[in-house]
């Protein structure tokens, strides 16, 4: 399915699909959401048109732990869905010139 030359962000959405997969006792949903901290600044790229302004990050009491508040989400039902959404967001991080 891979090779050497996948890396590990592509390895790991292969190993979390198998893992998911080969359970049979329970049925799962996976979101992807894709955000991008800098100069302290939360970005979401998967949102990027509709709204620049930074994100916040909350703390919630009910999950015990953080959250970025309004950050956009994607169900992604095949390991292909969550493959698309990050080629669609890689173009979009900052990148140092």
């Amino acid at each position: 399915m891979f090779s050497e030359s996948h890396g590990l962000i592509f390895r790991s959405f292969v190993y979390l699909f198998n893992q998911l997969q080969n359970r049979d006792d329970m049925e799962f949903t996976l979101t992807a959401s894709y955000l991008e901290i800098y100069n302290e600044k939360v970005i979401d790229l998967l949102n990027i048109g509709t709204n620049t302004k930074p994100l916040q990050v909350r703390w919630s009491k009910k999950k015990r732990g953080f959250f970025v508040e309004n950050l956009f989400e994607i169900e992604c039902s095949e390991l292909d869905d969550l493959l698309a959404v990050l080629e669609e967001v890689l173009p979009r991080r900052w990148r140092r010139h």
